[in-house]
């Protein structure tokens, strides 16, 4: 949004990410999804691909895969560390794309009115911006949205599956044989 000339402010409660995770590993189609998104070069700068998988079961050979020659999207896996993965998006994606981004800030409040403004505090006062889009991205913490406002509803898992409709598992996927719907 930020190199399409929108006013990103990016909020970060961390000053510095720990690994809290001990790594990731990102899947081909995930590569792929994050090639569209324009952050796989930021991902890449933290990344290891792992471009074979040899999977023994019981100490039998089972399968020998080169993901680079056999997915769509010609990548193997990315393994990384979380918190690498986390400083580079933040450090190379948001903010080399011009974000407004704001490390050790904490959301103490959102206000959803007809201009919404969250209340941040950061580095001992606290400040106010406008925002017609809020992610809250809260991790293993559910009871912030509740803190902050936010309520769920039924409404929102609607429009989320809503986003799926009409798509298609892929022909190899076991759910193929016997399709129960168009999701």
């Amino acid at each position: 949004m930020a190199k399409s000339g929108a006013r990103v402010p990016v909020l970060e409660q961390e000053t510095e990410f720990r690994d809290r995770i001990r790594g990731e590993c990102l899947q081909p189609w995930g590569v792929g999804e994050a090639r569209q998104l324009d952050v796989a070069d930021a991902l890449r700068t933290c990344a290891n691909e792992m471009r074979w998988v040899n999977l023994i079961i019981n100490g039998q050979h089972a399968m020998k895969r080169y993901f680079v020659a056999m997915t769509p999207q010609a990548s193997g896996m990315w393994a990384f560390y979380h918190s690498l993965a986390q400083e580079a998006l933040l450090a190379t994606a948001a903010a080399a794309a011009g974000a407004d981004v704001r490390r050790g800030a904490t959301v103490q409040h959102i206000d959803p009115g007809a201009k919404p403004k969250a209340k941040i505090a950061q580095s001992g006062g606290t400040s106010e911006v406008e925002a017609r889009l809020v992610a809250l991205c809260a991790g293993r913490n559910p009871a912030l949205r509740a803190q902050l406002g936010f309520q769920t509803r039924l409404t929102t898992l609607i429009a989320m599956a809503s986003l799926w409709s009409g798509m298609r598992p892929p022909p190899d996927s076991r759910f193929n044989a016997a399709p129960r719907s168009r999701c």
